[in-house]
């Protein structure tokens, strides 16, 4: 979380802030508010415990996507805790750095978007990378596209994609 109140704090306009925590996650709510309160512009704070499934995916869209419509462009922070994988032991520093390193990238970033960027991704962490851009995740990708009513072969139609990881 100090980790994170870093990056939080090169935000250099007002912004609310959206808290998942996973409902195995022992807090201390008196502490947790004590740390946000060394975080500059920050105008809102919104904690929710969630239960632990869809990792950061369904805290985002399930508790918080209602909320998030109503802004114009928004950041998903997600802290990559990555045990399994010695590989993976700095892809968080290397996202954070990339998107939220300084005041002055996320400017950068707030003006790309305001002149209709779609999304701002970082670049390709190489421990994550294969040539094809699948890595494990073609399979899951072809069975959800197989339960919909698109005819796609994924492996065929799109041998090599560009992931945003992370």
């Amino acid at each position: 979380l100090n980790e994170l109140i870093i990056y939080l704090n090169n935000i250099p306009v007002l912004f609310d802030l959206f808290i998942s925590i996973p409902e195995n996650v022992q807090c201390n709510t008196r502490e947790l508010n004590q740390v946000l309160a060394d975080i500059k512009n920050v105008n809102v704070i919104d904690i929710q415990i969630t239960p632990n499934v869809g990792r950061d995916i369904a805290p985002l869209l399930c508790t918080f996507g209602n909320k998030l419509k109503q802004y114009d462009y928004f950041a998903h922070l997600h802290t990559k805790k990555t045990l399994e994988d010695i590989t993976l032991k700095d892809w968080r520093e290397h996202i954070l750095s990339h998107i939220m390193g300084s005041p002055a990238i996320v400017t950068q970033i707030l003006n790309s978007i305001s002149n209709n960027t779609g999304m701002v991704a970082p670049p390709d962490y190489s421990s994550c990378w294969d040539v094809s851009g699948w890595s494990s995740n073609l399979k899951t990708a072809q069975d959800i596209i197989n339960k919909s009513s698109l005819n796609i072969n994924l492996e065929k139609e799109y041998p090599v994609i560009s992931f945003p990881q992370g």
